[in-house]
């Protein structure tokens, strides 16, 4: 997973950090990530619709990524 998350780095926006959480289950890892905005130029509807039709399409390419369900509070 590393590797993944290395290879998209050069693609997030400046300022983005990749980050592995830990490994929650015994079937393999699971990472969490926050799209954070410390200039407050964007709203946090703009922050979403990045992460819905940019950010979910970029990390479900990569090469063995497993589905990326959207969480209910997210």
């Amino acid at each position: 997973m590393v590797e993944y998350l290395s290879k998209i780095q050069s693609r997030l926006p400046e300022g983005v950090q990749t980050e592995l959480g830990p490994d929650a289950t015994g079937v393999g890892w699971v990472f969490q990530y926050a799209l954070v905005d410390r200039t407050g130029s964007h709203s946090l509807d703009e922050l979403r619709s990045f992460q819905d039709w940019t950010l979910r399409y970029a990390l479900q390419a990569l090469p063995g990524s497993p589905r990326w369900p959207r969480s209910a509070g997210s």
